[in-house]
């Protein structure tokens, strides 16, 4: 009975996410389950949300009767689903509010949405132009907007929280860039012109300037395609998905 157990637990915490993510390409877990004693507790490794890409993380289960099982389990972070989750965040906290907050919350929403418009998308993790920076600025700049307000009833924690997610996903977005023209053998001016507007953006970043640190990253990500660009201009072979300017 204990080998039973043992194996039924395995094949929930080895098996696919449940339940399935929302549309925006996410869900909380982790989530296990067990045919006999029932489930006691069940935890999962950190994954490192800061950088795009597909992780590996370990979970970890135990039922009732005392029994504990682990199995790895991918993890794909992506900037449209980051995007995606903040934005189903602030359209939760918009239908309890009205008034200054609920129109401050739909100008961010709005803008939120128009930046993950599918066309402006080469796959969930690159642009297809810099319109997204751009898209994202706004909704940044309501959510400061109403950050400085007297009048909200939005804490404060939430709307940072907001805030740093969206910058930290836009400085991801021009670090893959940087990393994928450098892969490529980009040229190597247009590469040093992107590592200094990235540079700048941290800089920006650390100074709460999130807007700046935004129009930065968007630089950065423009000068890390056009690395791309240049370079196949050269005759060499190479990606130029995403390469176009405002998308």
């Amino acid at each position: 009975m204990r080998t039973s157990r043992r194996r039924a637990l395995l094949l929930a915490v080895a098996g696919s996410a449940s339940p399935v993510p929302n549309a925006a390409g996410w869900n909380d877990g982790p989530y296990a389950t067990d045919v006999l004693s029932g489930v006691g507790a069940a935890s999962c490794g950190p994954v490192d949300t800061s950088t795009l890409g597909s992780f590996t993380a370990a979970r970890t289960a135990s039922d009732l009767a005392g029994n504990t099982t682990s199995a790895a389990a991918s993890h794909d972070v992506t900037a449209t689903a980051t995007k995606g989750a903040v934005l189903e965040e602030i359209q939760a906290a918009r239908a309890s509010t009205s008034g200054h907050d609920r129109e401050a919350l739909g100008q961010a929403v709005r803008a939120l949405t128009a930046s993950l418009d599918p066309r402006q998308w080469a796959d969930p993790s690159h642009p297809a132009g810099k319109r997204v920076f751009a898209d994202e600025a706004a909704a940044v700049d309501a959510l400061a907007e109403l950050h400085r307000s007297r009048r909200t009833s939005i804490p404060a924690a939430a709307i940072q929280g907001w805030i740093a997610s969206l910058v930290a996903v836009d400085r991801a977005l021009a670090a893959l860039a940087f990393a994928d023209a450098s892969s490529a053998g980009g040229d190597a001016r247009k590469l040093a012109e992107a590592a200094k507007e990235l540079a700048k953006g941290d800089s920006e970043a650390g100074r709460g300037r999130s807007n700046a640190a935004i129009e930065h990253y968007g630089n950065a990500w423009f000068a890390a395609r056009q690395a791309t660009v240049f370079h196949d201009a050269k005759g060499h072979t190479g990606d130029t998905k995403g390469a176009s300017g405002e998308g």
